[in-house]
């Protein structure tokens, strides 16, 4: 297929994707704007039990070519969230409507870009459907990942964020990391949904070969009350809860950003499974044998 050639319309990249000029604040969402120029919209067009199973790396290589071209500061981080269901229905909504450029999400979840336009990019021979969620701190850049619509019968959903700035050790805060771009988006939607929240996975990847930094120290920490405080708004759930990375995090000394082991100890110990580079789980306590009491 031969990509169309675009004449008008905001500045885009190479995909055609909009590289969002302005936002409007709109409640829960925003709306970015104006609309892009029309743009085909394509589905997956192979049968059922051709659809490869994808991974948390095929959706960090989708994140990537959607954001080819861009800000080469967005995206150093590439936290890979995998939402799993509990009451084995689907976590999104992938109902559409007609627009005016594109298909729109019918019901779209909070914290979602306005209007919910469908984007498309192509992965390993299949179309890949995506709205833009906002972003943590607006005010550095409008949007803060993508939610990926389910593939097929799949009742999963997979969110890529990223880092939506540069390191920047004059101002020490994190609300610009990947991880808080998914726990505000998590924390916006509707109580009944974060109810059916049964488990969440993230892989730390990044845009950069090699590279999937650990979560911060003020990530861990505001991860670890992150869980604590789904479980207790949902009864226990997401029962699950696990977080990998390539390379521990080392950057921005000057305000205590650096993984340490206190910090990936706080984030065990409030439910999250940790696996990377700086992590040694601790040994299971011992038990003592059964006691054998003389007759």
């Amino acid at each position: 297929m031969t990509t169309p050639v675009r004449t008008g319309g905001p500045p885009a990249d190479s995909l055609g994707q909009p590289l969002f000029p302005g936002i409007r604040s709109g409640g829960t969402a925003a709306e970015v704007g104006p609309p892009p120029a029309a743009w085909p919209a394509r589905v997956i067009d192979m049968p059922a039990e051709d659809i490869p199973e994808l991974t948390p790396a095929d959706y960090a290589g989708a994140t990537r070519k959607i954001m080819h071209g861009r800000n080469r500061n967005v995206g150093v981080v590439l936290s890979v969230v995998l939402l799993l269901p509990a009451d084995g229905q689907p976590m999104i909504d992938a109902t559409t409507v007609n627009g005016p450029h594109r298909p729109r999400l019918a019901n779209p979840p909070a914290h979602v870009a306005l209007p919910p336009e469908v984007f498309t990019v192509q992965w390993k021979r299949m179309t890949l459907r995506y709205v833009w969620i906002l972003s943590n701190a607006q005010a550095v850049y409008p949007v803060g990942g993508v939610l990926f619509l389910p593939v097929g019968e799949s009742t999963v959903a997979y969110l890529v964020t990223f880092n939506v700035g540069a390191l920047d050790d004059r101002r020490c805060t994190n609300v610009h990391h990947a991880e808080m771009q998914a726990v505000r988006w998590v924390n916006e939607q509707r109580a009944a949904w974060k109810a059916r929240l049964g488990g969440i996975g993230i892989w730390n990847l990044s845009r950069r070969p090699g590279l999937g930094y650990s979560p911060c120290n003020a990530c861990c920490a505001d991860l670890a009350h992150f869980l604590t405080a789904l479980r207790a708004a949902a009864g226990g759930l997401p029962r699950r809860a696990s977080i990998a990375w390539l390379t521990r995090y080392d950057r921005n000394a000057r305000c205590g950003h650096p993984t340490d082991t206190a910090n990936l100890r706080r984030l065990d110990a409030s439910g999250w499974r940790l696996c990377g580079p700086g992590w040694t789980p601790r040994p299971a306590p011992r038990h003592p044998g059964p006691v054998v009491r003389q007759p």
